[in-house]
């Protein structure tokens, strides 16, 4: 039932239902609870964390990213942190608090590239480079999204490789160096 019911909450997720998803996912929550399923249960928590940040509400998105934290750590459950913290980077972004949003980012790289998981590792830079840019630090985005482009070179993601090169072009942009934006833009 705990599964049945986070199914669903994600169907609903997709579809954009938020209302109906969080009623799922704390459905399943509350049996994963019950059941001392406790790796379910975070992961459940992590969906709702991603569905709270989906409509607006950082401060809730943030407890249930960090209760979703603790319940893998308690657990040993070490292969999901990279990914929540990700998530967590994403929640500090949004929220302006550049630091902590940095902080997670990085930690959610390394532990990605430590996994093997370059794709993921590849998303994680090309969203501090957008924290980088948004801070006006060109230089640092710059750097930054070389990287995930070096990563981007061994796996096989045209979309992904296209928004870091746009991103490229928008920071490139915003330095004013037109020449450069638009050979980027263009690639």
């Amino acid at each position: 039932l705990g599964t049945a019911s986070s199914r669903l909450g994600v169907l609903c997720e997709m579809e954009g239902k938020y209302d109906s998803a969080l009623l799922f996912f704390k459905e399943g929550y509350e049996i994963f609870r019950r059941l001392r399923s406790d790796e379910q249960a975070a992961k459940t928590l992590e969906n709702m964390g991603v569905v709270y940040m989906n409509r607006g509400e950082l401060k809730s998105a943030l407890t249930s990213l960090l209760d979703a934290k603790a319940l893998f750590m308690k657990v040993n459950a070490t292969n999901n942190l990279p990914y929540l913290y990700l998530k967590l980077g994403r929640v500090y972004a949004e929220s302006k608090e550049w630091d902590e949003a940095i902080k997670w980012y990085l930690q959610g790289i390394r532990g990605s590239e430590k996994l093997g998981d370059k794709m993921r590792a590849a998303i994680g830079l090309n969203a501090l480079g957008i924290l980088y840019k948004e801070t006006g630090k060109y230089d640092s985005a710059l750097l930054i999204y070389h990287d995930a482009l070096a990563l981007l070179q061994l796996i096989n993601n045209q979309n992904l490789l296209a928004a870091v090169y746009g991103n490229m072009g928008n920071v490139y942009e915003k330095q004013g160096l037109f020449r450069d934006a638009y050979l980027f833009h263009e690639k």
